[in-house]
């Protein structure tokens, strides 16, 4: 009987679960539908004209058409600029200036000539002859014609009388002679001067004309710079290549500038005078200027 009745439980305990069974679950009732609402309206674009220009300005820049995004940017071109005064000779008011612009690039050389007294950039000017680019270096005025240094070693003119660009030499071996360190500058009897440094030793050359009128570069001065050279025995705490770098020539060809172990000096040309102008221990260029311009408010 008693197994029996264990035998019977898990029905009666089946039955009575089956009796306490909750009721089926039923899909929740769909929430009521949105109110229709009137969609918002925005105003019409229009293409707006661009606006006329006005007397005196120039007009605007066309719009660039969205097509031409994949046009490639204009390469770098080497590129410097002078400023200068205008002569004595020509009735311009007081303060007139114009900037000498060259660029180069493909061999070729341009340049063009801006005038404060008219406010307007000259005609184009390009070099016949092939030439390389134009370096960082200080320019040089003499006379009437500007001069540059290429990174090759040449030298590019630019006549401003006769506005003609042409290509000149230097002295001979001078690029391998004196490795760019080198400078332009303004020698006496108003001809161009040419400044190069060799180890402890300046050299200054002046392109002179001969009797049938032939320029050619002649070696007028050798100044020695011994007196920079370490002592013997003496490791310097920065060792300089070169240990005489010429920085630059003022605008007369009197002073030239020099970086040395012992700092920056200027030493005139006739190696009477030489002083010591900066601590500096690296230093590319100066630029020294004997006049300046104040504009007027």
């Amino acid at each position: 009987m008693g197994g029996m009745i264990s035998r019977l439980r898990p029905r009666a305990a089946a039955a009575a679960a089956a009796g306490r069974r909750r009721p089926p679950l039923r899909d929740p009732a769909p929430p009521p539908a949105a109110p229709d609402l009137p969609s918002p309206r925005f105003p019409r674009l229009r293409a707006l004209a661009p606006p006329a220009p006005r007397p005196g300005l120039p007009p605007p820049l066309p719009r660039i058409p969205p097509n031409t995004t994949r046009a490639r940017p204009l390469p770098h071109l080497p590129s410097r600029a002078t400023v200068l005064g205008d002569p004595v000779s020509l009735a311009r008011r007081e303060g007139s200036f114009r900037v000498a612009f060259v660029f180069t690039g493909n061999g070729r050389a341009s340049a063009c000539v801006y005038s404060s007294e008219t406010g307007t950039w000259g005609r184009l000017i390009t070099a016949e002859a092939p030439c390389g680019d134009v370096c960082m270096k200080p320019s040089a005025l003499v006379g009437d014609a500007v001069y540059w240094l290429l990174d090759e070693g040449g030298i590019l003119e630019l006549h401003l009388g006769k506005e003609r660009l042409a290509p000149m030499e230097t002295p001979t071996h001078a690029q391998s002679l004196y490795l760019s360190n080198i400078q332009l500058m303004e020698a006496e009897a108003g001809v161009l001067g040419f400044a190069g440094v060799k180890m402890y030793s300046l050299h200054l050359w002046a392109r002179e004309a001969d009797r049938d009128g032939t320029a050619n570069w002649v070696l007028r001065t050798a100044i020695n710079l011994g007196p920079f050279a370490p002592p013997p025995c003496v490791i310097p705490r920065i060792m300089l290549v070169p240990p005489i770098k010429i920085l630059g020539v003022d605008e007369g060809g009197n002073f030239a500038f020099l970086r040395t172990i012992f700092g920056i000096f200027m030493l005139s040309l006739d190696g009477v005078l030489l002083k010591k102008v900066s601590d500096a221990e690296i230093m590319e260029l100066v630029h020294p200027y004997s006049s300046f311009y104040v504009a007027e408010e």
